[in-house]
């Protein structure tokens, strides 16, 4: 007989008030004053400013999807019938009572489960904390609510862009602007409206991208950046009329849960145009296409969005743990990670493409001190895009030429060789300024204080020749053996740390696993073709109308669904299955349904509207 003892780990439970209230963090961290006063980030006339800003609530933010046809038209009902009517109202008016505001939660709750938290989320970690519940007492219920003044984001592109002077907190908790709410989130569950924060929206923005271009977004959960990118390949006057932009947005990222979350943010834009990929950033694997000639061509990439994970002490507004967490190593110990990232980014973007790389941290030694060490190891095959007047009436600060390296025990290192023996595993000469003219004043800072908004950082890299050392792309394919290969060499150069810590997350995640995308051998294909394409009229003088472009999951038995894709998924889905975590492609048109009284066994799809342009008019409703 076998005895067992189990061990049961608990989260600490948070402390609580004499009323039964949670007790708040306090917004003060005495290191972080000194370490960002020797940055000399503001002035000192502005520091008390910038400061009075991190410690009050972040406004709520959202943006109008831009490629939908009725975006202008969603803009005025928005205006005239919640902002206009909520502007004058008395604070009186205002202040809901504690029975009303429970009475809305339960009923939001009861009709949208945990779907708030997921579409009205931005942030990188997204747990419990970061939904709307709160108690009365943490939710500060004494305290007025403010009357609604929303800002239209004059940077960003034609008026799409709202930031209103309320937290998410206020929004709940006021019967004022139940119906806003209300509408806020039936509106992201379609697709119209995207809960963003204001600076999360500057990066896809910098990436200019175009219809045909090939994007990689290297760390996209939760998605909300990807969304954004997505929206601009679509935004084309010809795919504005139902045309399929000709690029690809890879999304990828290592935690194969956030992956899902990453699926359910693009399914809401039903764009054909998209692949989900589940890898380690710094190793992503090469992808081949089938180039004009027919020969085999290694993927690069016109644009790269690389927003790496980070300290995130740019969040402090909404994120009030990070006050009691912060210190100094804590971006020190990231540079590591965040280099290799944006180091991969660069081998893998084509030559006079863009990439850009965004943080939403504060500190130099992940912002500056990492383009720093790529500019210096790229020796001028890279430069930094000036973005003056890219996004007119964005206000930022030229990124720092000069910082101050200080050790966990706020002691200033003044170069690399005072750095004390039990700081050397952490700290390294990279960390520290050098004595050259790289441009790192092109970078963009936004600071909490200049418009209202979080912390965040933004550099625009240009690839202008090949890397030292990087191979040009060979006419010739790799077989499946070398390519295996090639995944082991990569493999086999990943820090013992990082191997350790993605086992762990993948063990972690094993509830849901990469059911990869493949195409239907082609005889299935025309076989069910012959039965779909004359019983939904689809047009046969439309090359993307074709069977070929119709995906399915499955090579045996009953295909249940159809996913639709462009031909440059198709040619890198059929050519890549094999070595790629993919998670997700395709919007799903058509649903198979064993109706005995009909002569095709597939239906149409809710999803299926964006190609209606496809279909003969007399079959269409």
């Amino acid at each position: 007989m076998h005895s067992y003892v189990y061990f049961v780990f608990q989260k600490p439970k948070r402390e609580r008030t004499a009323d039964g209230g949670y007790i708040v963090a306090k917004k003060e961290n005495k290191d972080f004053e000194t370490f960002y006063k020797k940055q000399e980030l503001v002035s000192d006339e502005e520091w008390p400013a910038f400061m009075s800003s991190l410690v009050s609530s972040l406004p709520a933010a959202f943006r109008i999807t831009g490629n939908s046809t009725q975006a202008e038209a969603l803009r005025e009902i928005l205006i005239n019938d919640y902002f206009k009517p909520l502007e004058n109202l008395s604070p009186e008016e205002l202040i809901s009572t504690s029975k009303n505001s429970k009475s809305n939660s339960e009923n939001i709750n009861t009709s949208n489960g945990n779907k708030e938290s997921e579409t009205l989320s931005d942030s990188k970690n997204v747990t419990a904390n970061s939904t709307l519940e709160m108690t009365d007492s943490e939710a500060g219920m004494e305290e007025p609510v403010k009357p609604l003044q929303p800002v239209c984001l004059s940077w960003y592109p034609r008026g799409l862009a709202y930031q209103l002077n309320l937290s998410r907190r206020d929004i709940r908790r006021s019967e004022a602007y139940w119906r806003l709410h209300q509408c806020l989130i039936s509106e992201t569950d379609t697709g119209n409206i995207s809960r963003q924060e204001a600076v999360s929206m500057i990066p896809p923005l910098l990436l200019d991208v175009q219809p045909h271009h090939k994007v990689l977004d290297m760390c996209a959960a939760p998605g909300s950046k990807t969304a954004q990118i997505i929206e601009q390949l679509h935004s084309s006057p010809d795919a504005l009329r139902g045309a399929i932009p000709t690029g690809v947005v890879v999304a990828n990222d290592s935690d194969n849960k956030r992956c899902y979350l990453l699926t359910h943010q693009a399914k809401r834009l039903q764009s054909p145009c998209i692949i989900i990929t589940n890898h380690d950033a710094a190793f992503m694997p090469n992808m081949f296409y089938t180039k004009n000639d027919g020969s085999t061509g290694k993927l690069k990439y016109d644009r790269i969005l690389c927003d790496v994970p980070c300290s995130g002490d740019g969040t402090l507004r909404k994120n009030c743990d990070v006050w009691g967490k912060w210190n100094p190593v804590n971006g020190a110990n990231l540079h590591g990670l965040q280099l290799r990232i944006a180091r991969r980014g660069l081998e893998l973007l084509a030559v006079g493409g863009r990439m850009v790389y965004s943080t939403c941290s504060m500190s130099p030694m992940e912002d500056e001190a990492v383009m720093q060490r790529l500019l210096l190891e790229t020796e001028g095959a890279v430069s930094l895009v000036d973005c003056t007047g890219a996004l007119p009436g964005l206000k930022y600060r030229k990124g720092l030429t000069k910082w101050c390296v200080m050790s966990k025990d706020m002691e200033v290192i003044p170069s690399a060789a005072d750095i004390p023996l039990k700081w050397t595993n952490v700290y390294h000469k990279h960390l520290f300024p050098v004595d050259q003219d790289l441009g790192l004043d092109r970078c963009l800072r936004l600071l909490p204080h200049q418009q209202d908004t979080g912390g965040f950082f933004v550099a625009v890299l240009q690839k202008n020749a090949p890397l030292p050392g990087e191979r040009q792309d060979s006419a010739e394919a790799l077989a499946p053996q070398q390519l295996s290969q090639q995944d082991n060499k990569i493999s086999s150069v990943e820090p013992e740390s990082t191997s350790r810590d993605q086992d762990r997350k993948d063990s972690s995640s094993s509830a849901k696993t990469a059911a990869p995308t493949k195409l239907a051998p082609e005889v299935d294909d025309l076989r069910i073709w012959s039965t779909i394409s004359p019983f939904f009229g689809l047009r046969t003088d439309i090359p993307e109308a074709s069977y070929r472009n119709f995906m399915t999951r499955s090579r045996e038995g009953k295909r249940r669904n159809l996913y639709f894709t462009n031909a440059l998924v198709r040619d890198l889905i059929t050519r890549n299955q094999d070595r790629m975590k993919i998670i997700n492609t395709g919007v799903k048109v058509l649903v198979r349904v064993d109706n005995k009284g009909t002569s095709c066994d597939f239906r149409l799809a809710q999803e299926v509207g964006f190609i209606y342009s496809y279909y003969h008019k007399k079959y269409l409703l």
